[in-house]
């Protein structure tokens, strides 16, 4: 027997029979260990397609796994030792199951072929990013328009350039595919790619199984899931909704980059809604900022990067986005320009910013940047030699630039 597990799916081939006993969606209960059972066999069906048999199966219970072969046996169409193929599959995927991965040596350990950035700076491959902000400030277009470059490989789209290409599946709990059609035509133009889209109700770890051949099938690379509000089920907020969310994304095994919504208190502690396992569980998030004025077709958009496991954080991204007659267009720009924005930015990187244009003294700063004379002086201070230089003008303390000074 050849035996594999590959993201939770358990393969018994017995080649010498022609059949594959497969178990998927393992789950403890307390009479024991339960999954579903599928069966292949070579002509025991009339039609090759159509599994032999498929059905719930506890793999610890002597008088299940004899009930299974019993039933399969009256229907199979040639003769098979399905008692033993049975008794052997199911001892294999326990021993497997309890005894889980065998240890390594680390230093042995190989890089994975899907790791590292997909569209510097904002995801990583195999891993999931969060976008979150207040609702109405385009982290759904935002999405889309990082999958189309990625998808298309079209490094215009956002003004950044993928690494590589991903096919993209878009998971959509909140618009339809209509909307996304006119969103993805508007953003890229004609002729548009074949990026693959599924309306999906209930929660994410519901889902597993159905998207995991999906992705399969279609070689996915990349995900969109939008939003992460509904795709976590019931009580979203809680920890257990966060951790089960993430445990059905490591199963899929491929990045995603996630939407997320927040509250009041989550956008004053710069991370996403409810706990802090949604913050916790993302390799990195992104808080996205609008500023538009009353009926304007163009408006600024702001991400700030809150997270990243992968080192330092990353400098805002700014972008004005307008709405032509039939187009849709990024264009970056710089978010220190705009206050309502650049707020969000750490006080540092807003003085830094200021002095761009040359020294200024700490009541200038203040009140450019709207804060306390004495809350600027402490930051200056902080980073002096590093960043900023004092220097002297008529007898006048004044701060700039440590590398202009």
């Amino acid at each position: 027997m050849d035996f594999a597990v590959e993201n939770g799916v358990y393969v018994c081939t017995f080649a010498a029979d022609d059949v594959i006993i497969q178990f998927e969606r393992l789950t403890q209960h307390r009479d024991g260990l339960k999954a579903e059972l599928t069966i292949f066999a070579v002509g025991a069906t009339d039609d090759p397609n159509v599994p032999l048999h498929q059905a719930e199966m506890r793999l610890n219970g002597t008088n299940a796994r004899r009930d299974v072969a019993r039933y399969v046996a009256g229907r199979s169409l040639r003769e098979v030792d399905w008692t033993g193929l049975i008794e052997t599959a199911a001892v294999r995927v326990l021993r497997a199951y309890r005894e889980g991965d065998p240890p390594i040596l680390l230093r042995e350990a190989v890089a994975p072929p899907n790791s590292g950035l997909l569209l510097p700076p904002l995801v990583r491959d195999g891993e999931p990013t969060i976008l979150f902000g207040d609702g109405g400030v385009g982290k759904s277009m935002l999405a889309l328009a990082i999958a189309l470059s990625l998808h298309a490989d079209r490094g215009d789209v956002l003004g950044l350039t993928p690494v590589a290409t991903k096919r993209v599946l878009y998971l959509d709990w909140e618009a339809n595919d209509w909307t996304q059609r006119d969103r993805m035509q508007r953003l890229i133009g004609e002729p548009m790619p074949d990026v693959l889209y599924r309306r999906c109700v209930g929660s994410l770890r519901d889902q597993v199984e159905p998207l995991k051949k999906m992705i399969r099938t279609h070689r996915v690379g990349f995900l969109v899931i939008d939003s992460v509000a509904l795709a976590a089920g019931i009580e979203p907020e809680t920890a257990d909704a966060a951790n089960g969310f993430f445990d059905a994304l490591a199963v899929l095994g491929v990045g995603a980059i996630c939407v997320a919504h927040v509250t009041k208190s989550a956008i004053e502690q710069d991370k996403p809604f409810g706990s802090i396992f949604w913050h916790n569980g993302a390799r990195s998030t992104w808080l996205v900022k609008k500023v538009q004025e009353h009926s304007s077709n163009v408006f600024s958009v702001g991400l700030f990067n809150k997270k990243n496991n992968n080192g330092p954080l990353h400098a805002p991204l700014g972008y004005n986005v307008e709405f032509g007659e039939d187009r849709t267009t990024f264009t970056r720009r710089d978010v220190h320009d705009l206050p309502e924005l650049a707020v969000s930015e750490p006080l540092r990187l807003r003085i830094a910013a200021a002095l761009r244009g040359g020294k200024k003294t700490y009541a200038e700063l203040a009140d450019e940047l709207n804060e306390r004379p004495d809350t600027v002086s402490r930051t200056v201070r902080r980073h002096v030699g590093k960043h900023f230089a004092l220097l002297s003008d008529n007898g006048v303390t004044k701060v700039g630039n440590r590398a202009s000074s």
